[in-house]
């Protein structure tokens, strides 16, 4: 068992000297990347240079995808690409166990900028915000040490970052520029500045990097341009920066005087310029003009600035990976799509703000010629569905439901261990509550479904801050709460909060007591698929009445399809999912979680479906739906016959569109540019 704290025990009783840190030679010329603090800008290799960078994370898109959408980065005049590391990716559980598999093969990731003429800025934190369930820390840390203070000098909170940097760092280590790789800058924390001033957190990160990166590299932080933030923000021995957005020349002289005031020489560098912004669930999709963004990317790169376009191809959540945010006390879920209103859209396609970019970068460094283009999508029709099973088959909840717990009152997910996705729990009332009762549940994070004997009654919702539902619930009868975490807040004092339906679940006025859960969690979805191939058609006639299923319509159901790319097809093309009818829910292509659909509250109405993932001709897909609150009538046998519809009525349809700007129940979003 390794001796608790060594990771900082190292990081602080060493001298930070490393034998093999010397500068190396590539081809004969020394490779060197360093602060020109006379000429207020950069040296590289001796020379003047000056970085015009895109972000872009590796974990949103596909590894298929990265060599596209690095090249389409350098067509526009990029030099230099930006990326986050997730660390609740790479190591899902506290043992020592990291993944770099796949799209989580950072590796490759850089190997292929470097291959595209791109440099890298790193930003590894630990914490990342990116609208990332809990800024990118991984939520075992919530039970590992639950008194634990995160992003502070918290003994036992550092002690997991250092054995974690432990891992990461020396695999970064060849990648530096000084030892013929393409890592220019590696940043220490993220916007730690908004958030405290813990200086000897900042310092222990800082000492950790350079006890395994060396002197040379170039280290930096992030802060928005605000006195105080910056302040807190900045170190000895780090390089301050600022983050805005498309600011008039005014505005950017204020902008960088802020950075001055903490780097009074060397460069300017905006090191988050938003072309864009980010969505939540129920308020618009956030839109930035091309105009407004190139002409303040001319205005910083006339007067040297150094800037990295945060975010330049925004990509996709997958799965339970969304974040969330606390806008004036309301909590704000983040979509799938990751769009941004970015110059390369979710599908890695140019935009009009792409050439706008790329215009004003060429009035200040040479830039390609050669332009991408729009690559085509596969309109494929309709998928045919039929309804798999429900939540509450009990060979479904033997299967998916975790390991059952028993419990006087119920547990948080993070008592249960449980980082993404769903937990069931179900109690037996005891007494004879009046008609109807009251469901409360105060302390919800963050939506409960609700159902009495299996029967759907209604829905709490953390988000519209409903936490009692009139129930008719009689004694003896079981009353059950899914509970969803929407994703945790990415940014701020909450991102270590607890989901569940809290402690205090009422009846009228009585507490509801033993507890049976079920911890379904984020649902395995190759699991599924193999389930789904091996039950029966009708199994799920076997435990619902058609009554219940009228009153349910669908919710808590799983629906199947299967399809095969046409022969025609000479290549598999992306697409679009559409759910029409559907209301809430996930969706899975051949095992793999797309994200969550909510269509009937928007912005976003379609699901990106990467063409990676899905099989070619003759190979079968198949998709898997698990719909939360209500499927159309079609899909659902009893109502179907009630109505007149056919079965075969019941589909998703794959088209070459996109939508992700459907009108709203809310007018504004979050304010613009406010942080990131």
């Amino acid at each position: 068992m390794r001796v608790p704290f060594l990771g900082l025990v190292l990081a602080i009783s060493l001298t930070f000297v490393k034998g093999d840190n010397q500068t190396h030679e590539i081809s004969g010329s020394q490779r060197s990347f360093e602060i020109d603090y006379k000429g207020n800008g950069f040296l590289k290799d001796g020379k003047k240079f000056q970085y015009v960078s895109g972000s872009i994370h590796y974990f949103r898109s596909t590894e298929e995808q990265w060599e596209d959408l690095l090249r389409k980065c350098r067509l526009a005049g990029l030099n230099t690409i930006t990326t986050y590391v997730a660390w609740n990716l790479h190591q899902e559980a506290s043992e020592e166990k990291f993944s770099y598999d796949g799209n989580l093969n950072l590796f490759k990731f850089i190997e292929i900028a470097q291959k595209n003429d791109l440099l890298v800025i790193l930003r590894p934190g630990p914490y990342i915000d990116s609208e990332r369930d809990m800024g990118g820390l991984p939520a075992w840390l919530l039970w590992e040490k639950p008194d634990m203070k995160l992003r502070t000098s918290d003994l036992e909170y550092v002690y997991f970052v250092s054995r974690w940097f432990d891992e990461l760092l020396p695999k970064l280590e060849p990648y530096l520029y000084e030892n013929g790789g393409p890592i220019i800058m590696v940043q220490v924390e993220n916007e730690y500045g908004s958030y405290a001033c813990d200086k000897e957190y900042t310092g222990f990160l800082r000492d950790l990097i350079r006890f395994h990166l060396g002197e040379d590299v170039v280290l930096f932080s992030t802060d928005g341009a605000a006195d105080g933030m910056v302040k807190c923000g900045s170190l000895p021995g780090v390089y301050p920066t600022v983050d805005f957005g498309a600011e008039s020349p005014a505005g950017i002289n204020s902008s960088f005087s802020v950075q001055r005031k903490y780097a009074a020489s060397g460069p300017l560098i905006n090191s988050e310029f938003y072309p864009g912004w980010i969505d939540h669930w129920q308020k618009p999709h956030s839109k930035v003009g091309t105009d407004a963004v190139a002409n303040a990317l001319d205005a910083m790169l006339a007067i040297g600035g150094n800037v990295n376009i945060y975010i330049f191809h925004g990509g996709t959540s997958f799965g339970f990976s969304n974040g969330a945010n606390i806008d004036g006390g309301m909590y704000d879920p983040n979509p799938t799509s990751y769009d941004f209103d970015a110059p390369l859209s979710e599908a890695g396609d140019p935009t009009a703000k792409y050439f706008g970019i790329k215009k004003a970068i060429a009035k200040h460094i040479p830039v390609p010629e050669e332009n991408p283009s729009v690559s085509p999508k596969g309109a494929y029709g309709k998928v045919n569905l039929k309804r798999l099973t429900g939540l509450f088959l009990p060979e479904f909840l033997m299967l998916f439901g975790g390991i059952r717990t028993h419990s006087a009152l119920p547990k948080s997910f993070e008592e249960l261990q449980v980082s993404y996705g769903f937990v069931l729990y179900q109690v037996k009332v005891d007494f004879i509550p009046s008609d109807p009762a009251v469901l409360t549940a105060t302390k919800l994070k963050d939506r409960a479904y609700i159902y009495v004997d299996n029967e759907f009654q209604g829905i709490l919702s953390r988000q519209e801050s409903i936490f009692s539902i009139p129930i008719i619930a009689r004694n003896g009868q079981t009353i059950s709460l899914l509970v969803e975490n929407q994703g945790r807040v990415c940014y701020g004092s909450e991102i270590n909060e607890s989901k569940g339906p809290g402690t205090n679940v009422t009846l009228g006025s009585k507490v509801l007591r033993n507890w049976e859960i079920f911890p379904i969690g984020s649902i395995d979805g190759k699991k599924l698929t193999k389930y789904s191939i091996g039950l029966k058609s009708n199994l799920i006639n076997n435990y619902e009445s058609p009554l219940t299923e009228i009153r349910n319509r669908g919710s808590g159901s799983f629906f199947v399809g299967n399809f095969t790319v046409p022969a025609s097809n000479s290549s598999v093309l992306d697409t679009f999912v559409r759910l029409d009818g559907f209301t809430k829910g996930m969706v899975w292509i051949n095992g793999f979680n797309l994200g969550r659909y909510w269509p009937v509250v928007g912005p976003q109405e379609t699901l990106y479906l990467p063409a990676p993932l899905l099989k070619p001709h003759p190979e079968t897909n198949t998709f898997l739906i698990f719909e939360l609150e209500r499927a159309p009538d079609s899909c659902l046998a009893s109502i179907a016959l009630l109505t007149g519809q056919n079965k075969g009525d019941c589909f998703i349809t794959l088209t070459d569109t996109h939508v992700l700007d459907i009108p709203t129940p809310f007018k504004s979003g979050m304010s613009l540019f406010k942080k990131h």
